[in-house]
């Protein structure tokens, strides 16, 4: 996080229960230090240490998010977790299935991430999760965020936008599980908010088919991997700007003196790229 915090998980010595990992926050600009680094797991005392957990997500106030084993017998189900210092390892819950990770986490508290649904041979015929959003607060409340029309999807990014909805990137399945795509998600836990397929959002016979987001920052510009001209299974790591962005972008690139632009063509140009986003 901005504070130098790294969240992860690390093996701890094996005791009677064997060998596990634990997830663990550092303190700002330090290593890791087991004595208080140590978040523990979601397992009641006395056998906390007997299963694993991993933190995955961290904000700037240090609330650390991630996934824990809840039995002492079988280790699962894996329920998500959010942690601080003062309240400890909380629950955050399922949306009625058997097991949830949380991924990120903004600096509102707003948690993203993924969970299974209750078992329905109707409506979810092969158990598959879907993204979530959780409010972060001591009663969590979780919501579920869709899909893009299939069976399947996961959170992995969530950005601050304060008074604006946050923005959650990930991927979901499309309408037949036809295809997996990149998703953008504006909204928040009490109203909801509207899940769009990032294809829709990029002009149209690009090549480009982009297939997960995997971080957004809180300029709205979005990291991700996409498949390019029909060529499957060879993924590009691809940034996609919003339009205010992206012009910036391209008008900053025509002074650049490889283009060898005059200073009429590049006013000229700059007219017109910004006359282009303002319409």
């Amino acid at each position: 996080n901005g504070a130098a915090n790294v969240v992860g998980f690390a093996t701890v010595p094996a005791d009677s229960c064997g060998s596990s990992s634990h997830a663990f926050r550092t303190f700002a600009d330090a290593l890791i230090n087991p004595a208080v680094g140590n978040l523990g797991t979601l397992v009641p005392a006395p056998y906390a240490g007997c299963r694993s957990s991993t933190a995955y997500g961290v904000n700037s106030q240090s609330l650390t998010v991630g996934d824990s084993a809840t039995n002492v017998a079988t280790g699962v189900p894996n329920h998500a977790f959010r942690y601080t210092p003062f309240g400890g390892m909380i629950d955050i819950g399922t949306l009625g299935g058997r097991d949830s990770t949380a991924y990120a986490v903004n600096d509102l508290g707003e948690i993203v991430g993924r969970s299974d649904l209750p078992t329905d041979l109707v409506n979810n015929p092969f158990n598959s999760p879907h993204a979530f959003m959780s409010q972060g607060s001591l009663i969590p409340r979780m919501i579920d965020i869709g899909t893009l029309g299939g069976t399947y999807s996961a959170a992995y990014a969530i950005n601050s936008r304060y008074p604006l909805d946050s923005q959650v990137v990930g991927d979901a399945s499309t309408s037949g599980d036809a295809a997996f795509h990149g998703f953008l998600y504006t909204g928040n836990v009490v109203n909801g908010g509207t899940m769009v397929d990032l294809n829709s959002l990029i002009a149209a016979n690009t090549g480009w088919e982009i297939i997960a987001a995997r971080g957004i920052n809180g300029q709205g510009q979005i990291a991700g991997s996409a498949w390019r001209n029909g060529v499957k299974f060879v993924a590009h790591a691809v940034r996609l700007d919003p339009a205010d962005i992206a012009t910036t972008v391209l008008i900053g690139s025509l002074s650049d003196p490889a283009l060898g632009l005059t200073g009429g063509q590049i006013n000229s140009l700059t007219d017109k790229l910004t006359n282009a986003f303002n319409s």
